[in-house]
């Protein structure tokens, strides 16, 4: 259900009630997927079929490097770097989401090479990245406190978390599509260096980060906008503020596109957030209920959605078996689906549309503002109605 933990930090010790369900869903789930890839002779990891579009969308990077050589006009820089932006996301989703989780030859370090690879193109270190998505997202998804991915910004109440709840939460709704425009900068400026120096991450403690990740780090921010600025510069004729100012607006369109399909997996309407007990050391549900019930697909029957976001879409799945390759999600979406259906709890699984997802998020985070409002009010206190104290002595104190 999990990776096993690397030296590289600590966690605290969460568990779940339990790992199936007394009528034994999971088994079940996990019995149907051995029968699929047993009939069909079908390997878990990636097939030839993805090394073709993986090729295709390495040939279209390659390719807009070449064309960043080549730029003489404002409009043309526009249409290379929108090139560019999106093959890479396309790549990212696609090729990258399954080497971090090692689904993509199986083969531990060879998924890394792949996935740091993906992550340096793109001027990101993902070292900190990967064992917060493993080991803390994967394994407790909406766990209050626990999933690193509910603190990523303290711009954005994901939970009503009352906390961080300030004033501009009420607001949220309204500029988060203006703030998601700004995901990249955030990931390319601040990110890497807040993870690398933070110690506590959810239910992660780093003590400290290896100095061959911050050489590393540093060498793929040097390499990313030295491809990226050095080349239109060194050969092409625009200057450097028709350079930039292409490069950020592409970047902003294709900031906005990723948050929205990052963010309606898990933070919607539809879905809730668990808390982990008094001692947030015990979640009371079993392990394959919480991972269904707190993630949502989104365009599950689109054949060019499953194709675009690489399994993404299929997010109910990629929980359930994140060590399987995304080419294999819609076979395990339909299996699992069949199984809550055989065992009358089809209610478990959920999906919507991308456009549907979006404005649930919206209204999602209106609702959690509100919330977070409503139970700070809750726990003030009236010091005009409270009762005196009367029966005070030092030996109740």
């Amino acid at each position: 259900m999990s990776h096993q933990n690397p030296p590289s930090f600590e966690s605290k010790k969460i568990r779940y009630a339990s790992a199936d369900t007394p009528n034994l869903i999971y088994k079940q789930i996990r019995q149907g997927a051995e029968k699929y890839f047993t009939v069909n002779k079908l390997p878990k990891h990636a097939t030839a079929f993805m090394a073709y579009k993986a090729a295709v969308l390495v040939a279209l990077i390659m390719g807009s490097h070449w064309s960043l050589t080549q730029l003489e006009t404002f409009g043309g820089a526009l249409a290379v770097y929108f090139v560019l932006g999106f093959a890479s996301l396309i790549l990212s989703i696609n090729l990258g989401h399954d080497a971090a989780h090692h689904a993509v030859t199986g083969v531990k370090r060879t998924d890394d090479f792949i996935f740091q690879t993906i992550f340096a193109l793109q001027g990101l270190s993902g070292y900190v990245w990967q064992m917060r998505h493993n080991y803390s997202h994967h394994v407790l998804p909406n766990v209050k406190k626990h999933d690193t991915d509910l603190e990523i910004t303290n711009l954005i109440l994901f939970e009503p978390n009352t906390e961080i709840a300030r004033w501009y939460h009420r607001y949220q709704h309204i500029y988060a599509p203006f703030l998601y425009a700004f995901t990249s900068f955030h990931l390319l400026f601040v990110q890497d260096f807040k993870f690398f120096l933070q110690k506590d991450h959810a239910n992660l403690h780093f003590e400290r980060i290896p100095v061959i990740e911050w050489v590393k780090m540093l060498s793929f921010k040097v390499l990313y906008f030295g491809l990226t600025f050095g080349l239109p510069m060194a050969f092409g004729s625009l200057d450097f503020l028709q350079v930039v100012a292409a490069w950020a607006m592409v970047h902003m369109s294709v900031s906005v596109f990723v948050a929205f399909t990052f963010f309606i997996s898990h933070h919607v309407q539809e879905l809730d957030y668990v808390d982990s007990g008094a001692n947030h050391d015990l979640i009371s549900d079993s392990w394959i209920h919480h991972q269904i019930t707190t993630t949502i697909d989104f365009e599950p029957d689109n054949a060019f959605a499953n194709f675009l976001f690489g399994g993404f879409n299929l997010h109910v799945a990629h929980h359930v078996f994140p060590e399987i390759s995304h080419e294999h999600y819609p076979a395990m979406t339909r299996m699992i689906r069949q199984v809550l259906a055989d065992n009358n709890v089809s209610d478990w699984y959920k999906s919507f549309s991308f456009t549907e997802g979006c404005a649930s998020h919206l209204k999602h985070l209106k609702n959690i503002a509100e919330k977070a409002f409503a139970d700070d009010a809750e726990e003030e206190i009236d010091f005009n109605n409270a009762e005196p104290i009367t029966n005070l002595s030092y030996e109740n104190v």
